[in-house]
Protein backbone atom coordinates (compact mmCIF):
# COMPACT_ATOMS: atom_id res chain seq x y z
CA UNK A 1 0.00 0.00 0.00
CA UNK A 2 3.01 2.14 0.83
CA UNK A 3 4.33 1.52 -2.37
CA UNK A 4 1.44 2.41 -4.19
CA UNK A 5 1.16 5.40 -2.48
CA UNK A 6 4.41 7.01 -3.49
CA UNK A 7 4.90 6.52 -6.88
CA UNK A 8 4.36 9.78 -7.90
CA UNK A 9 7.08 9.33 -10.81
CA UNK A 10 6.33 10.40 -14.47
CA UNK A 11 6.65 8.46 -17.58
CA UNK A 12 4.97 6.87 -20.56
CA UNK A 13 5.20 3.45 -21.30
CA UNK A 14 3.75 2.34 -24.95
CA UNK A 15 1.61 -1.37 -25.21
CA UNK A 16 1.56 -2.96 -28.27
CA UNK A 17 -2.00 -4.34 -29.04
CA UNK A 18 -5.61 -3.28 -28.35
CA UNK A 19 -4.52 -1.82 -25.48
CA UNK A 20 -3.47 1.84 -25.22
CA UNK A 21 -0.31 4.11 -23.75
CA UNK A 22 -1.01 5.41 -20.47
CA UNK A 23 1.27 7.45 -18.35
CA UNK A 24 2.41 6.32 -15.16
CA UNK A 25 4.28 8.68 -12.06
CA UNK A 26 6.64 6.86 -9.54
CA UNK A 27 9.39 7.33 -7.68
CA UNK A 28 11.49 4.97 -5.00
CA UNK A 29 9.66 4.34 -1.59
CA UNK A 30 12.96 4.45 0.46
CA UNK A 31 15.11 7.51 -1.32
CA UNK A 32 12.28 9.38 -3.19
CA UNK A 33 14.32 9.03 -6.85
CA UNK A 34 12.49 8.97 -9.66
CA UNK A 35 12.30 5.12 -10.93
CA UNK A 36 13.30 4.23 -14.42
CA UNK A 37 11.03 2.48 -16.74
CA UNK A 38 9.55 -0.74 -15.71
CA UNK A 39 10.76 -3.84 -16.78
CA UNK A 40 8.51 -6.54 -16.97
CA UNK A 41 6.66 -5.16 -14.15
CA UNK A 42 9.79 -4.38 -11.78
CA UNK A 43 12.10 -1.31 -11.39
CA UNK A 44 15.15 -0.67 -9.64
CA UNK A 45 15.96 2.16 -8.07
CA UNK A 46 18.99 3.76 -9.30
CA UNK A 47 20.51 5.02 -5.73
CA UNK A 48 19.65 2.51 -3.26
CA UNK A 49 19.05 -0.28 -5.80
CA UNK A 50 15.72 -1.16 -4.23
CA UNK A 51 13.55 -3.24 -6.52
CA UNK A 52 10.19 -2.01 -6.56
CA UNK A 53 6.94 -4.01 -8.12
CA UNK A 54 5.25 -1.30 -10.59
CA UNK A 55 1.37 -1.86 -11.75
CA UNK A 56 0.79 0.55 -14.58
CA UNK A 57 -2.49 1.69 -15.05
CA UNK A 58 -3.48 0.09 -18.43
CA UNK A 59 -7.12 1.23 -20.42
CA UNK A 60 -8.94 0.03 -23.06
CA UNK A 61 -9.91 2.04 -25.97
CA UNK A 62 -13.41 3.22 -26.10
CA UNK A 63 -15.93 1.25 -28.43
CA UNK A 64 -15.99 3.94 -30.90
CA UNK A 65 -18.43 2.03 -33.26
CA UNK A 66 -20.79 1.93 -30.32
CA UNK A 67 -20.30 5.10 -29.74
CA UNK A 68 -21.34 6.07 -33.46
CA UNK A 69 -24.14 3.76 -33.23
CA UNK A 70 -25.29 5.41 -30.01
CA UNK A 71 -25.82 8.82 -32.20
CA UNK A 72 -26.58 9.45 -35.82
CA UNK A 73 -24.14 10.01 -38.07
CA UNK A 74 -24.04 13.53 -40.57
CA UNK A 75 -25.20 11.77 -43.61
CA UNK A 76 -27.69 10.27 -42.00
CA UNK A 77 -29.08 13.38 -41.03
CA UNK A 78 -28.62 15.47 -44.11
CA UNK A 79 -30.37 12.17 -45.91
CA UNK A 80 -33.41 12.25 -43.63
CA UNK A 81 -33.50 16.28 -44.46
CA UNK A 82 -33.30 16.22 -47.82
CA UNK A 83 -36.34 13.04 -47.79
CA UNK A 84 -38.51 15.53 -46.01
CA UNK A 85 -37.38 18.78 -48.24
CA UNK A 86 -38.54 16.26 -50.86
CA UNK A 87 -41.70 15.46 -49.74
CA UNK A 88 -42.65 18.88 -49.11
CA UNK A 89 -41.49 19.91 -52.74
CA UNK A 90 -43.44 17.65 -54.54
CA UNK A 91 -46.84 19.25 -54.63
CA UNK A 92 -45.38 22.58 -56.08
CA UNK A 93 -42.74 20.57 -58.29
CA UNK A 94 -45.66 18.21 -59.69
CA UNK A 95 -47.59 21.61 -60.32
CA UNK A 96 -44.56 23.19 -62.09
CA UNK A 97 -43.84 20.28 -64.04
CA UNK A 98 -47.14 19.87 -64.94
CA UNK A 99 -47.31 23.29 -66.37
CA UNK A 100 -44.23 22.62 -68.40
CA UNK A 101 -45.33 19.76 -70.00
CA UNK A 102 -48.65 21.00 -70.78
CA UNK A 103 -47.14 24.68 -72.13
CA UNK A 104 -44.17 22.41 -74.10
CA UNK A 105 -46.82 20.32 -75.47
CA UNK A 106 -49.00 23.12 -76.72
CA UNK A 107 -45.99 24.95 -78.06
CA UNK A 108 -44.72 21.66 -79.64
CA UNK A 109 -48.12 21.03 -81.28
CA UNK A 110 -48.12 24.53 -82.85
CA UNK A 111 -44.25 24.21 -83.88
CA UNK A 112 -45.73 20.64 -85.19
CA UNK A 113 -48.39 21.84 -87.17
CA UNK A 114 -46.63 24.77 -88.83
CA UNK A 115 -43.53 22.52 -90.05
CA UNK A 116 -46.63 20.04 -91.19
CA UNK A 117 -48.05 22.51 -93.20
CA UNK A 118 -44.88 24.80 -94.60
CA UNK A 119 -44.14 25.08 -98.05
CA UNK A 120 -40.75 26.44 -99.71
CA UNK A 121 -40.16 27.94 -103.21
CA UNK A 122 -37.67 25.64 -104.14
CA UNK A 123 -37.82 21.92 -103.30
CA UNK A 124 -36.51 21.69 -99.69
CA UNK A 125 -35.02 24.77 -99.47
CA UNK A 126 -36.02 27.22 -97.12
CA UNK A 127 -38.21 30.42 -98.09
CA UNK A 128 -39.02 33.38 -96.65
CA UNK A 129 -42.30 35.09 -97.78
CA UNK A 130 -41.66 38.60 -98.80
CA UNK A 131 -44.36 40.63 -99.49
CA UNK A 132 -42.37 43.88 -101.09
CA UNK A 133 -43.85 42.92 -104.40
CA UNK A 134 -47.22 42.78 -103.25
CA UNK A 135 -50.08 41.40 -100.57
CA UNK A 136 -51.10 37.99 -100.89
CA UNK A 137 -53.75 37.34 -103.36
CA UNK A 138 -56.49 34.52 -102.90
CA UNK A 139 -57.49 32.53 -106.14
CA UNK A 140 -59.49 29.70 -107.38
CA UNK A 141 -57.53 27.02 -109.33
CA UNK A 142 -59.31 23.87 -110.35
CA UNK A 143 -62.04 25.06 -108.10
CA UNK A 144 -60.01 24.97 -104.60
CA UNK A 145 -59.01 28.49 -103.04
CA UNK A 146 -55.12 29.41 -103.30
CA UNK A 147 -53.03 32.21 -102.51
CA UNK A 148 -49.91 33.59 -104.75
CA UNK A 149 -47.27 35.79 -103.32
CA UNK A 150 -43.66 36.48 -103.70
CA UNK A 151 -40.65 34.08 -102.23
CA UNK A 152 -37.34 34.63 -101.50
CA UNK A 153 -35.08 31.49 -100.78
CA UNK A 154 -32.19 31.45 -98.14
CA UNK A 155 -30.41 28.98 -98.82
CA UNK A 156 -29.95 28.37 -102.55
CA UNK A 157 -29.05 32.06 -103.94
CA UNK A 158 -31.51 34.04 -102.00
CA UNK A 159 -33.47 34.01 -105.34
CA UNK A 160 -37.22 35.23 -105.76
CA UNK A 161 -40.03 33.37 -106.92
CA UNK A 162 -43.96 33.58 -107.25
CA UNK A 163 -45.48 30.82 -105.91
CA UNK A 164 -49.32 29.55 -105.89
CA UNK A 165 -50.38 27.36 -102.53
CA UNK A 166 -53.37 25.15 -102.00
CA UNK A 167 -55.06 27.27 -98.96
CA UNK A 168 -56.80 24.05 -96.99
CA UNK A 169 -53.55 21.62 -97.46
CA UNK A 170 -50.61 24.46 -98.27
CA UNK A 171 -49.20 22.28 -101.05
CA UNK A 172 -47.50 23.87 -103.43
CA UNK A 173 -49.81 24.28 -106.75
CA UNK A 174 -46.89 25.82 -108.97
CA UNK A 175 -43.78 27.80 -108.56
CA UNK A 176 -42.42 30.18 -111.42
CA UNK A 177 -38.77 30.46 -112.66
CA UNK A 178 -36.60 32.48 -110.12
CA UNK A 179 -36.62 36.13 -111.23
CA UNK A 180 -33.12 37.12 -110.20
CA UNK A 181 -31.57 37.36 -106.53
CA UNK A 182 -33.15 39.31 -103.67
CA UNK A 183 -30.49 42.43 -104.43
CA UNK A 184 -31.33 42.63 -107.71
CA UNK A 185 -35.20 42.53 -107.96
CA UNK A 186 -36.42 43.51 -104.83
CA UNK A 187 -37.80 46.82 -106.34
CA UNK A 188 -39.04 45.59 -109.23
CA UNK A 189 -40.25 42.17 -109.18
CA UNK A 190 -43.75 43.11 -108.91
CA UNK A 191 -47.01 40.53 -109.91
CA UNK A 192 -50.37 40.74 -110.53
CA UNK A 193 -53.54 38.48 -111.37
CA UNK A 194 -56.15 39.91 -114.02
CA UNK A 195 -58.43 37.01 -115.46
CA UNK A 196 -56.71 33.88 -115.86
CA UNK A 197 -53.03 35.27 -115.88
CA UNK A 198 -50.49 36.10 -113.47
CA UNK A 199 -48.14 39.28 -114.94
CA UNK A 200 -45.10 39.62 -113.20
CA UNK A 201 -42.35 41.84 -113.58
CA UNK A 202 -38.24 41.55 -113.01
CA UNK A 203 -35.36 43.68 -112.82
CA UNK A 204 -34.40 43.23 -116.54
CA UNK A 205 -37.32 45.68 -117.60
CA UNK A 206 -39.45 42.68 -118.83
CA UNK A 207 -42.85 41.50 -118.13
CA UNK A 208 -43.66 37.49 -117.71
CA UNK A 209 -47.47 36.17 -118.27
CA UNK A 210 -47.50 33.21 -117.03
CA UNK A 211 -50.96 31.07 -116.73
CA UNK A 212 -52.30 31.43 -113.95
CA UNK A 213 -54.02 27.50 -113.37
CA UNK A 214 -50.08 25.92 -113.62
CA UNK A 215 -47.67 29.07 -113.68
CA UNK A 216 -45.95 28.06 -116.77
CA UNK A 217 -45.17 30.85 -118.96
CA UNK A 218 -47.23 32.25 -121.70
CA UNK A 219 -45.52 35.37 -123.48
CA UNK A 220 -43.12 37.87 -122.28
CA UNK A 221 -42.98 42.02 -123.24
CA UNK A 222 -39.96 44.04 -123.56
CA UNK A 223 -40.32 47.60 -121.46
CA UNK A 224 -37.94 50.63 -121.12
CA UNK A 225 -37.93 50.54 -118.00
CA UNK A 226 -37.90 48.64 -114.83
CA UNK A 227 -41.47 48.47 -113.16
CA UNK A 228 -41.55 50.51 -109.94
CA UNK A 229 -45.36 49.00 -109.40
CA UNK A 230 -48.32 47.16 -110.54
CA UNK A 231 -52.36 46.98 -110.31
CA UNK A 232 -55.17 46.43 -112.05
CA UNK A 233 -57.39 49.49 -113.60
CA UNK A 234 -60.71 48.24 -115.53
CA UNK A 235 -59.74 45.19 -117.01
CA UNK A 236 -56.47 46.20 -117.56
CA UNK A 237 -52.58 45.86 -116.10
CA UNK A 238 -51.53 48.96 -114.79
CA UNK A 239 -47.30 49.07 -115.17
CA UNK A 240 -45.43 52.52 -113.49
CA UNK A 241 -42.13 52.60 -114.67
CA UNK A 242 -39.17 54.18 -113.18
CA UNK A 243 -38.40 56.45 -115.76
CA UNK A 244 -41.41 58.17 -115.08
CA UNK A 245 -43.70 56.34 -118.06
CA UNK A 246 -46.80 54.73 -117.24
CA UNK A 247 -48.52 51.83 -119.18
CA UNK A 248 -52.10 50.23 -119.18
CA UNK A 249 -51.66 46.42 -121.08
CA UNK A 250 -54.45 44.47 -122.49
CA UNK A 251 -53.66 40.96 -121.29
CA UNK A 252 -55.56 39.54 -124.05
CA UNK A 253 -53.39 40.63 -126.75
CA UNK A 254 -50.95 42.33 -125.03
CA UNK A 255 -51.24 45.80 -126.62
CA UNK A 256 -50.24 49.17 -124.74
CA UNK A 257 -51.32 52.27 -123.91
CA UNK A 258 -49.31 55.34 -122.40
CA UNK A 259 -50.77 56.97 -119.76
CA UNK A 260 -50.13 61.22 -119.79
CA UNK A 261 -48.58 62.78 -116.46
CA UNK A 262 -46.78 61.69 -113.26
CA UNK A 263 -48.50 59.97 -110.56
CA UNK A 264 -46.54 59.11 -107.52
CA UNK A 265 -46.85 55.51 -106.52
CA UNK A 266 -47.06 56.80 -102.75
CA UNK A 267 -50.24 58.31 -104.09
CA UNK A 268 -51.90 56.06 -106.32
CA UNK A 269 -53.80 53.02 -103.56
CA UNK A 270 -53.29 50.52 -106.69
CA UNK A 271 -49.41 50.57 -105.61
CA UNK A 272 -50.35 50.13 -102.31
CA UNK A 273 -48.17 47.67 -100.69
CA UNK A 274 -50.76 46.39 -97.94
CA UNK A 275 -53.82 44.83 -99.12
CA UNK A 276 -55.95 46.52 -96.48
CA UNK A 277 -54.65 49.87 -98.11
CA UNK A 278 -56.08 48.99 -101.50
CA UNK A 279 -59.48 48.53 -100.58
CA UNK A 280 -59.70 51.17 -97.95
CA UNK A 281 -62.29 53.87 -98.79
CA UNK A 282 -62.31 57.52 -97.84
CA UNK A 283 -63.27 57.94 -94.34
CA UNK A 284 -65.77 60.51 -95.36
CA UNK A 285 -68.17 57.71 -96.35
CA UNK A 286 -68.26 56.60 -92.48
CA UNK A 287 -70.68 58.12 -89.98
CA UNK A 288 -69.47 60.35 -87.85
CA UNK A 289 -69.87 59.22 -83.84
CA UNK A 290 -69.48 60.22 -80.99
CA UNK A 291 -65.88 59.81 -79.19
CA UNK A 292 -64.47 57.62 -82.42
CA UNK A 293 -61.52 58.12 -84.64
CA UNK A 294 -62.29 56.45 -87.98
CA UNK A 295 -58.38 55.71 -89.48
CA UNK A 296 -59.84 52.78 -91.96
CA UNK A 297 -63.09 52.15 -93.97
CA UNK A 298 -64.25 48.95 -95.55
CA UNK A 299 -67.37 47.88 -97.73
CA UNK A 300 -69.11 44.99 -99.15
CA UNK A 301 -72.02 44.79 -100.66
CA UNK A 302 -74.50 46.10 -97.93
CA UNK A 303 -72.22 46.09 -94.87
CA UNK A 304 -69.63 48.93 -94.07
CA UNK A 305 -66.85 48.48 -91.52
CA UNK A 306 -65.28 51.30 -89.44
CA UNK A 307 -62.05 50.73 -88.05
CA UNK A 308 -60.71 53.27 -85.59
CA UNK A 309 -60.14 54.43 -82.08
CA UNK A 310 -61.57 56.11 -78.97
CA UNK A 311 -60.99 59.49 -79.02
CA UNK A 312 -60.75 61.67 -77.24
CA UNK A 313 -58.97 59.35 -74.39
CA UNK A 314 -56.66 56.95 -74.75
CA UNK A 315 -56.32 55.42 -78.11
CA UNK A 316 -58.57 51.78 -77.06
CA UNK A 317 -59.47 50.46 -80.95
CA UNK A 318 -63.16 49.90 -81.53
CA UNK A 319 -65.03 48.90 -84.67
CA UNK A 320 -68.17 50.51 -85.48
CA UNK A 321 -70.85 48.14 -88.35
CA UNK A 322 -72.76 50.61 -90.44
CA UNK A 323 -75.30 50.61 -93.51
CA UNK A 324 -73.03 52.51 -96.12
CA UNK A 325 -76.25 53.48 -97.69
CA UNK A 326 -77.91 55.52 -94.82
CA UNK A 327 -74.89 55.86 -92.71
CA UNK A 328 -76.76 54.35 -90.24
CA UNK A 329 -74.50 53.16 -87.01
CA UNK A 330 -75.97 49.35 -86.73
CA UNK A 331 -73.18 48.36 -83.77
CA UNK A 332 -70.25 49.22 -81.83
CA UNK A 333 -67.50 46.93 -80.10
CA UNK A 334 -64.23 47.28 -78.36
CA UNK A 335 -61.90 45.47 -80.61
CA UNK A 336 -59.96 43.43 -77.99
CA UNK A 337 -60.97 40.85 -75.66
CA UNK A 338 -59.01 41.26 -73.14
CA UNK A 339 -58.43 44.24 -70.66
CA UNK A 340 -58.09 46.80 -73.65
CA UNK A 341 -55.01 48.71 -71.43
CA UNK A 342 -52.86 45.96 -72.17
CA UNK A 343 -53.34 46.30 -76.03
CA UNK A 344 -49.88 48.27 -77.86
CA UNK A 345 -49.94 49.81 -80.62
CA UNK A 346 -53.55 50.46 -81.17
CA UNK A 347 -53.50 53.11 -83.69
CA UNK A 348 -54.29 51.92 -87.76
CA UNK A 349 -53.97 47.76 -86.96
CA UNK A 350 -54.81 45.49 -90.00
CA UNK A 351 -58.15 44.10 -90.43
CA UNK A 352 -60.22 43.00 -93.43
CA UNK A 353 -63.56 42.35 -94.27
CA UNK A 354 -65.57 39.46 -96.32
CA UNK A 355 -68.21 36.70 -95.99
CA UNK A 356 -70.37 38.60 -93.75
CA UNK A 357 -67.45 39.08 -90.89
CA UNK A 358 -64.96 41.38 -90.44
CA UNK A 359 -61.20 40.19 -88.79
CA UNK A 360 -59.28 42.49 -87.12
CA UNK A 361 -55.64 41.69 -85.35
CA UNK A 362 -54.40 43.24 -82.50
CA UNK A 363 -50.85 43.17 -80.04
CA UNK A 364 -50.91 42.26 -76.50
CA UNK A 365 -48.01 43.18 -75.01
CA UNK A 366 -44.56 43.22 -77.05
CA UNK A 367 -44.82 39.28 -78.22
CA UNK A 368 -48.50 38.57 -78.21
CA UNK A 369 -50.69 39.45 -81.02
CA UNK A 370 -54.42 38.39 -81.35
CA UNK A 371 -57.04 37.72 -83.99
CA UNK A 372 -60.66 38.30 -83.66
CA UNK A 373 -63.67 37.83 -85.97
CA UNK A 374 -66.69 40.22 -85.75
CA UNK A 375 -70.40 39.58 -87.28
CA UNK A 376 -70.39 42.20 -89.67
CA UNK A 377 -74.55 42.22 -89.38
CA UNK A 378 -75.21 42.42 -85.88
CA UNK A 379 -71.11 43.12 -84.16
CA UNK A 380 -71.17 39.51 -82.59
CA UNK A 381 -67.67 38.66 -81.55
CA UNK A 382 -67.58 35.40 -83.28
CA UNK A 383 -64.32 34.00 -82.18
CA UNK A 384 -60.80 35.34 -80.45
CA UNK A 385 -57.39 33.78 -80.62
CA UNK A 386 -53.86 33.73 -79.94
CA UNK A 387 -51.39 33.90 -82.83
CA UNK A 388 -48.41 31.54 -82.65
CA UNK A 389 -45.39 33.45 -81.31
CA UNK A 390 -42.62 33.86 -82.91
CA UNK A 391 -38.97 34.89 -82.28
CA UNK A 392 -38.38 37.92 -84.43
CA UNK A 393 -39.65 41.75 -85.32
CA UNK A 394 -43.46 40.80 -85.36
CA UNK A 395 -45.27 43.74 -86.90
CA UNK A 396 -48.71 42.28 -88.49
CA UNK A 397 -49.50 45.36 -90.72
CA UNK A 398 -51.65 43.55 -93.30
CA UNK A 399 -55.01 40.85 -93.51
CA UNK A 400 -56.29 39.24 -96.33
CA UNK A 401 -59.49 37.23 -95.66
CA UNK A 402 -62.03 35.43 -97.96
CA UNK A 403 -65.17 33.55 -96.95
CA UNK A 404 -63.15 30.61 -95.96
CA UNK A 405 -59.50 31.79 -94.97
CA UNK A 406 -57.82 34.61 -93.24
CA UNK A 407 -54.55 35.42 -94.40
CA UNK A 408 -51.79 37.01 -91.51
CA UNK A 409 -48.53 38.17 -92.83
CA UNK A 410 -46.05 37.95 -90.97
CA UNK A 411 -42.33 38.53 -90.52
CA UNK A 412 -40.89 36.08 -93.28
CA UNK A 413 -43.87 33.82 -93.48
CA UNK A 414 -48.09 33.73 -94.28
CA UNK A 415 -49.98 32.16 -91.30
CA UNK A 416 -53.10 30.70 -92.98
CA UNK A 417 -56.30 30.45 -90.57
CA UNK A 418 -60.10 29.16 -91.31
CA UNK A 419 -62.67 31.77 -91.05
CA UNK A 420 -65.21 30.00 -89.04
CA UNK A 421 -63.57 28.94 -86.52
CA UNK A 422 -59.91 30.81 -85.99
CA UNK A 423 -57.87 27.72 -86.29
CA UNK A 424 -54.78 27.58 -87.63
CA UNK A 425 -53.77 25.98 -91.06
CA UNK A 426 -50.68 26.42 -90.85
CA UNK A 427 -47.55 28.46 -92.36
CA UNK A 428 -46.13 29.61 -95.95
CA UNK A 429 -42.79 30.42 -95.44
CA UNK A 430 -40.42 30.57 -92.88
CA UNK A 431 -40.98 32.87 -89.75
CA UNK A 432 -36.85 33.76 -89.64
CA UNK A 433 -33.56 33.27 -91.18
CA UNK A 434 -32.63 30.94 -88.03
CA UNK A 435 -35.88 28.62 -88.03
CA UNK A 436 -35.01 24.68 -88.63
CA UNK A 437 -37.13 23.21 -90.93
Amino acid sequence: MRESRGLIARFRVTLEGPRMAVPIDARCPSCGAPLPPPIAGMSTCGYCERAVTIQSAVSQPPNTEAALSRRPSRRRVLTILSLILIVMMLPVGYSMIAASVTANRALAEAERVVRKASVTAAGDTRALWDDMGGPPVPVLIDGHEAVLGRLRTVTTGDQLFIVASDSATLKKCWQSAPYGTYSEGYLSTHFVIIGNQVIVSDFHSKLHFLDLRTGQEMATMALSDRVECMGVEKGRVLARQVDNKSLLIDPSNRATTAISGRVSRFDDPVCKNKSVERKARPSSVAPSVDGFSTYRVLIEGEEGIAAGNKSPGTPVPHVVGFDPKTKRVLWRQVLPSVDPNTVQGSSDLAGDLAGHRYFGVYPVGSEIHRLTAFDARNGARLWDVKLRPIFAVDDIEDIIATEQFVYAVRTGSLDVVDAKSGRLIGAIGASTYDDAE
